[in-house]
């Protein structure tokens, strides 16, 4: 197993010297850096374990106008060095760091004392006290410390060895199987084009593979090296330069995230758990601008608190936080929030943005309630009620889940939900309840159709649709309405819909249109006039193969019409085409009339006419 650590503290307290004695490897690349004797950007390196596995190693500036570049680099450690000079003891970024460290989820932290040649053994004792007391008071119980002298080889040596046997008490546990990498760097090499580098955080890469900047940009992956060395596949963590093929670096930027498909990855709002740092001494009011940093993305966002109008010391909150422009992030990643070049709070993103209405709403509370206990069967439940329906992309999006951990889920509470397949290997999910009100809507519109129409056969389903469905998409609202017909309520015929209680045989035809067929029936004359009967009337006839209309305002009796269309085709068995006159010769009718059949018989692909004549579409 490959892990990524890093370091945190004070500017000038050793940081960049210990890196480099412990890895062989100068973090600092810039010339400003060499000249200001200060780390100003990310650094990064990394030494072996005694398995031969690499550990990548990222440095962090200590200055307190570099720590936002300090906070992107922190996101993807496994463990944290924090590095308190003997000389000063605990510093303002002592503590800052530290509280960046608790916020992004690192659970194993070293506390280095370095520069212990120079002081005496009283103060070092004392500083290690102080400094052992404030990661106490942080909430770390259970942290390893070493003394050191960053240019001793022995001491070098020996933090080497409690580095390693901390990271063998870490386990990577991931439930999401798509890879992704933020970008750190970005830069073109001569003879190779674009390199960029960052910690692979999720899932594998491989060479030659597709990938995705932002979700936008496509590309692919030309070759990667992880800690110098050229691989043809990498896998979580690991520090890792790909060089891509296809786009120019110009075009990327850091806080962009590589992905392996085009889906939406990026978005312009979430709902995070968020607790105020102990060192921030003044409160955060609602509707508060935020620098807002979520792995080495950065945006300015405004929060909406859930409940109240104002943050103090020790509390915490719900915030939906709007974004002024997008970002990637998944559910459970860490947000750090800053202001004034201080951070002031931080937490855990437990939900996609939405609404401010629905997001104050105690439906959606409860909801984040779960996701906060990570209890993924009640908070899918609670999530259905909100959004009514949801796709397998929307769910792992909602719950940073692979597809086999939400079947699982799925499996365990499907007599709360129904399922609706939309593909083989596809479905989306319906809220119980929601889907028995629509199932009463439908009863209620066919009962009003069928009130107002008693002759017809029933609602066309795409009408019925409409009313149900306005605000879906026509491939959904069709799976939804299929759905609903397979209940024993709801019966079809073709495209028209009608309640399975209702008998549609002439038995319950409205008073006097009995009457009318047997009139029908009896009258020699096949013409029938149009204004005699309603148009209700009309369109039920014809529905029930009494009359069959050649015009919209000529209709004939159907089975007139089929003795016609018998004397037309016997004329075919004996010849090739069929002009007008010979087919009004042969029905004895006017030519009006004949033409209107004709044209009838075409457009049910009997007959094709060809200039003046017809033939046969056998």
């Amino acid at each position: 197993m490959v892990f990524v650590i890093g370091t945190a503290g004070h500017v000038d307290h050793g940081k960049s010297t210990l890196i480099k004695n412990l890895t062989n490897i100068d973090p600092d690349r810039l010339i400003e850096e060499k000249k200001r004797e200060m780390t100003i950007e990310l650094g990064f390196s990394w030494f072996y374990d005694d398995n031969n596995l690499p550990i990548g190693v990222i440095d962090v500036p200590g200055h307190e106008e570099l720590v936002d570049n300090m906070v992107k680099g922190v996101y993807g450690i496994d463990l944290g060095l924090l590095v308190v000079s003997a000389v000063e003891s605990v510093k303002e970024q002592t503590i800052e760091h530290l509280e960046i460290l608790k916020i992004s989820n690192v659970k194993k932290i070293i506390l280095v004392l370095t520069k212990k040649d120079l002081v005496s053994e009283e103060i070092l004792l004392s500083n290690t006290e102080e400094s052992m007391l404030l990661l106490k008071n942080k909430g770390f119980s259970d942290v390893n410390y070493i003394c050191i002298d960053s240019n001793n080889n022995e001491d070098i040596q020996n933090l080497r060895n409690v580095i390693i046997n901390e990271l063998k008490t870490i386990t990577h546990l991931s439930t999401s199987d798509s890879p992704r990498m933020y970008i750190d760097r970005v830069f073109h090499k001569k003879g190779h084009g674009t390199i960029v580098t960052g910690t692979l955080i999720n899932g594998v890469f491989e060479t030659d593979e597709n990938i995705y900047i932002d979700g936008k940009l496509k590309s692919k992956i030309r070759s990667m090296e992880a800690y110098e060395n050229s691989v043809s596949r990498a896998e979580s963590k690991v520090r890792l330069a790909m060089n891509l093929s296809n786009i120019n670096y110009s075009d990327l930027k850091r806080g962009s995230v590589i992905t392996n498909n085009d889906k939406n990855v990026l978005h312009k709002s979430f709902v995070a758990n968020i607790r105020m740092t102990d060192s921030y001494a003044k409160s955060i009011k609602h509707n508060s601008i935020v620098e807002v940093f979520i792995g080495s993305s950065q945006a300015k966002g405004r929060l909406i608190f859930y409940d109240s109008k104002i943050l103090n010391k020790d509390q915490s909150t719900y915030a939906l936080i709007k974004l002024d422009n997008l970002i990637h992030y998944r559910i459970y990643d860490k947000v750090i929030l800053r202001s004034s070049g201080t951070t002031i709070a931080g937490g855990e993103i437990l939900s996609p943005g939405d609404s401010t209405k629905i997001f104050k709403s105690k439906k959606f509370n409860e909801y984040l309630n779960f996701m906060s206990a990570k209890d993924f069967n009640s908070a899918l439940i609670d999530l259905l009620k909100i959004k009514k329906i949801l796709n397998l992309n929307q769910l792992a999006h909602y719950f940073n889940l692979n597809y086999e951990f939400i079947n699982k889920i799925v499996n365990e509470i499907k007599s709360s939900l129904i399922v609706v397949k939309s593909d083989i290997n596809a479905y989306f999910l319906v809220d119980k309840n929601w889907h028995k009100n629509k199932l009463k809507l439908l009863i209620q519109i066919l009962n009003e159709y069928k009130n107002k129409y008693p002759l017809r056969i029933g609602m066309n389903k795409n009408e019925a649709i409409q009313r149900l469905y306005p605000q879906f998409s026509d491939k959904i609202s069709n799976l939804l309405t299929e759905n609903l017909i397979q209940t024993k309520y709801i019966s079809k015929q073709e495209d028209k819909l009608f309640l399975s209680t209702e008998n549609n045989s002439e038995k319950n035809l409205p008073k006097g249109v009995e009457l009318i067929i047997d009139k029908l029936n009896q009258s020699k004359e096949p013409v029938i006039e149009q204004n005699l009967f309603d148009k209700e009337i009309l369109a039920y006839l014809v529905q029930n193969s009494f009359l069959t209309n050649l015009s919209k305002s000529i209709y004939v009796k159907q089975e007139w019409f089929n003795k016609s269309k018998e004397i037309i085709l016997k004329h075919f068995d004996h010849n090739d085409t069929l002009d007008i006159q010979t087919a009004k010769n042969l029905l004895t009718l006017s030519r009006k009339l004949t033409v209107l059949i004709l044209e009838k018989l075409d457009s049910e692909n009997i007959t094709r006419r060809i200039d003046n004549k017809r033939i046969l579409i056998k």
